[in-house]
């Protein structure tokens, strides 16, 4: 004899709260455009903070971010990746003569290459070889940022040529 299970009837379940407007389901689509936009948000405010704080992460690159300031004629990036002390010594104190310096134009090319970099507690010495056409043809000079922690940025505090001592 065969004994036929019939399972007992259940119960149906109750469905679940819709997530959206009736007759409208939320898609993949528009939970992947959320993360999308979501993930665009963080960068764009972990780029301000980074912006905001001024100076260069690195010595080496607060050098590099130096030499963009010139070619952006960026006088409030100037004066985040400087001391006042040395824009007094350059005479670009004010962003007026920092303007009128960076708009030179007599460089046609520039290329900067950090060839050493040293960190001792809160300063640094960077060694750069830099070349550039002018009008008087392509030179290369080779120079040393000295550069100070400021509030957790690195900035130039002077630059001096080196002459290979």
């Amino acid at each position: 004899m065969t004994d036929d299970v019939n399972p007992e009837p259940t119960a149906p379940t109750p469905a679940a709260e819709p997530l959206a407007a009736p007759g409208r389901r939320p898609s993949r689509r528009l939970a992947l455009i959320g993360a999308v936009v979501a993930v665009l948000l963080i960068a764009a405010v972990v780029g301000v903070v980074a912006l905001m704080s001024g100076g260069g992460s690195d010595p080496e690159q607060a050098v590099k971010d130096y030499d963009g300031v010139f070619k952006k004629a960026d006088c409030d990036g100037f004066k985040d990746l400087t001391t006042s002390s040395f824009r007094d010594e350059l005479g670009l104190a004010t962003c007026d003569k920092f303007d009128a310096n960076a708009k030179d134009g007599s460089i046609a090319t520039f290329r900067l290459t950090v060839t050493s970099s040293e960190i001792d507690g809160d300063t640094s010495s960077v060694r750069t070889s830099e070349t550039f056409t002018s009008s008087t043809g392509k030179q290369t000079i080779k120079l040393i940022y000295s550069l100070v922690k400021d509030d957790g940025a690195w900035k130039v505090n002077k630059i001096a040529e080196d002459k290979g001592v």
